[in-house]
C-alpha cells in the first residue's frame, strides 16, 4: 500500500468558488460510510470512512477524517489493512495532520506529515515500527508554496467540488517528487440505480497519472449523491491487478440517506 502526500494546485478561482458557494458539502459529525471494492465477481475488501468531533489546529477548525482499508480474509493475491487520518480544514479542505499506518509482512510503516499554514512548512517524518523495537527512517522539512492535501482531504475535497462544473489539474507530492492528475467535475448529473432506488448523482472523472493508493493508476469515475454530504455512491478504477468497483454498502448519519431517493 503506497501513500501519499497532496499539494493542490487548481486554476485561478477554484477554491474561491468553494467558499464563495457554500454549502456543497456539510461535515456530519459521526458519519460513517462502508464501501466493498470487487474485482469481476471477487469482492476484494472493504473501505470505511468516518469523520470525528471538530477540533482546532493551527487556530483554525478541523474534523478528523479516517480512511480504513482492509482486504478480504484468504487473498492470494492482495493483503491490505492500513489505517488513514487527516485533520482536514473545515471550510478550504487541504490538511493540516496526517497520519498513516500500512501494515507490512513483519513491521508497520508509520508516517505523519504536519503541516503550518502560517510557515508554508511541511514537518516529515516516517518510521518502522515492530513488535519490539522502532527504526526511525526520516525526520525532514520541506517548504510547499501550496496548502497540503493528501490522500484523505483530497477525497473530502472532491465532495466540496463534485456540484461546480471545473476540471482541476492536481500537483501531488508522491515519495520526494511530484506527479500530476486532472479532476473533470462535470457539474452534471447521471442517473444510476442503487440499493433499489433511483439516484441523479453528480459524476466526475479523471485521470492518475502516477500509481497511487494499492496500485490505483489511470482513468476514474465517481457518482455523488446530490444532496449537501455528497456521499460517495459508486467509483470505478483501474488497479493493479485490472479494473475495480467501488459501492456503498452502509452507512451512518447520512441525514438524505438512500432511502429518501426515487
Amino acid at each position: 500500500m503506497k501513500h501519499i502526500i497532496i499539494t493542490l494546485v487548481i486554476l485561478s478561482g477554484a477554491l474561491a468558488q468553494i467558499t464563495a458557494q457554500q454549502p456543497y458539502f456539510k461535515w456530519e459529525v459521526g458519519e460513517h460510510l462502508s464501501y466493498k471494492v470487487k474485482w469481476t465477481f471477487i469482492k476484494l475488501g472493504q473501505i470505511q470512512i468516518t469523520i470525528g468531533e471538530k477540533t482546532e489546529l493551527n487556530d483554525r477548525t478541523v474534523y478528523p477524517c479516517r480512511i480504513h482499508i482492509d482486504s478480504s480474509p484468504g487473498l492470494p493475491f492482495v493483503n491490505i489493512h492500513d489505517l488513514y487520518e487527516s485533520y482536514i480544514d473545515s471550510t478550504e479542505y487541504y490538511s493540516h495532520l496526517f497520519k498513516s499506518y500500512e501494515k507490512k509482512s513483519d513491521f508497520t510503516l508509520y508516517t505523519e506529515y504536519a503541516y503550518d499554514p502560517d510557515k508554508n512548512r511541511i514537518d516529515i517524518h516516517l518510521e518502522k515500527i515492530f513488535p519490539d523495537t522502532v527504526l526511525q527512517l526520516l525526520d525532514s522539512t520541506v517548504v510547499s508554496p501550496e496548502k497540503m492535501f493528501d490522500s484523505v482531504s483530497m477525497f473530502f475535497l472532491a465532495r466540496a467540488m463534485v456540484k461546480i462544473p471545473t476540471t482541476v489539474n492536481l500537483s501531488l507530492f508522491v515519495y520526494n517528487k511530484f506527479e500530476k492528475t486532472d479532476i473533470h467535475f462535470t457539474g452534471v448529473r447521471d442517473e444510476i440505480k442503487h440499493a433499489g432506488k433511483k439516484i441523479n448523482c453528480f459524476f466526475l472523472q479523471g485521470k492518475l497519472k502516477f500509481v497511487g493508493i494499492a496500485g490505483v493508476k489511470d482513468e476514474f469515475k465517481g457518482w455523488f449523491s446530490p444532496d449537501a454530504q455528497s456521499v460517495p455512491i459508486k467509483a470505478a478504477m483501474k488497479a493493479f491487478i485490472g479494473s475495480v468497483k467501488i459501492e456503498l454498502e452502509e452507512w451512518i448519519n447520512w441525514e438524505n440517506s438512500i432511502a429518501t431517493f426515487e
